[in-house]
């Protein structure tokens, strides 16, 4: 067995987890765009958090997965187990929840490896102790062997919530074709009234209280710390995200439902999304990445602009979101 003689429809995507869901979709028939899968999946969200020693800013859906599948009725059960191994040696590609620590596809020689077990790839075939993943972080399936692929699966390093567990989705699609089209303006709305009505650090809302979260732990924190933690925030808004907290992908989805549907309206919104919303979302990451080149006391002086950054960028999503009467 090779990777010339699986047959899986591996593409490289934006998102460990609406990559995923679309290689697998399409290994079983339902050939989608990963920005459909996350348009479907209601992936635009946002959500600002203390997770770790800095704030996280995370501009999708973490439920995007449980989301696709309610919307498209298809059946998904996550289980802790090991039964993954014997339903992919029976020939079905299934979804996993790994740490990359283990992974040495996913790591560049020199780089410091860190731990974090919400990661998605899928388990393409198994052969004695090789093992075949589709993962974002490879242009191809990976080999890798099966001892790695259950230290990925079952460490018990790392912060206890964010522990992979043995997680695996067992999906069940129903009989019949799925038809999208009917379900896509019902998303859409679902989509942006969560973004208006959520409080707090969910939604637009949350959007508007980032800065101040970001300017206040920088200013309490060490400055190493502070600009260790500030990549790693500028990291998760560009990488996997295309420079703009997932919203490309909505504006890509938009465009896409609008010429699905044939509806103007909607291609225009997806447009005028890119140009109103995800230029903004870019200038900051362009900014942010400036301001670490800064001396310490520029940085202190030029922190406090954040808070107005973050708070144009939310009054601007939610005029966006009152204007599409869809």
């Amino acid at each position: 067995m090779n990777n010339l003689t699986i047959k899986f429809p591996h593409k490289q995507g934006t998102d460990c987890a609406t990559a995923a869901m679309r290689n697998l979709l399409a290994f079983y028939g339902l050939e989608l765009s990963e920005e459909m899968v996350f348009g479907l999946g209601e992936g635009l969200s946002f959500w600002c958090c203390n997770i770790a020693s800095f704030p996280v800013l995370l501009g999708q859906n973490l439920f995007v997965e449980k989301s696709l599948c309610q919307n498209l009725n298809i059946g998904l059960t996550i289980l802790e187990n090991d039964d993954i191994l014997d339903r992919v040696r029976g020939g079905e590609p299934t979804i996993a929840k790994v740490d990359p620590y283990y992974l040495d596809y996913c790591w560049d020689q020199d780089t410091i490896r860190g731990h974090f077990g919400e990661h998605i790839l899928v388990v393409v075939a198994i052969e004695k102790e090789d093992v075949w993943v589709s993962d974002i972080w490879s242009d191809q399936l990976v080999k890798i062997n099966l001892e790695s692929l259950q230290k990925a699966r079952s460490t018990k390093e790392g912060m206890d919530f964010l522990l992979p567990r043995n997680r695996w989705y067992k999906i069940d699609f129903p009989i019949g074709p799925i038809l999208i089209e009917d379900k896509l303006l019902p998303i859409i709305r679902t989509t942006i009234h969560k973004m208006v009505s959520s409080r707090g650090f969910f939604g637009v809302q949350g959007i508007k209280n980032s800065g101040k979260v970001i300017m206040d732990w920088f200013l309490s924190v060490d400055r190493k710390i502070a600009l260790e933690g500030l990549e790693i925030i500028i990291l998760r808004m560009e990488e996997g995200a295309r420079g703009s907290c997932f919203r490309q992908l909505f504006s890509n989805f938009l465009i896409e439902s609008g010429n699905l549907l044939n509806d103007d309206r909607l291609v225009l919104w997806g447009e005028r999304f890119q140009v109103e919303i995800v230029a903004l979302w870019q200038g900051v990451v362009k900014e942010l990445k400036f301001f670490l080149k800064m001396s310490h006391e520029e940085q202190r002086k030029k922190i406090l602009i954040f808070e107005k950054y973050f708070k144009e960028i939310a009054q601007k999503e939610e005029n966006f979101y009152f204007d599409m009467k869809i």
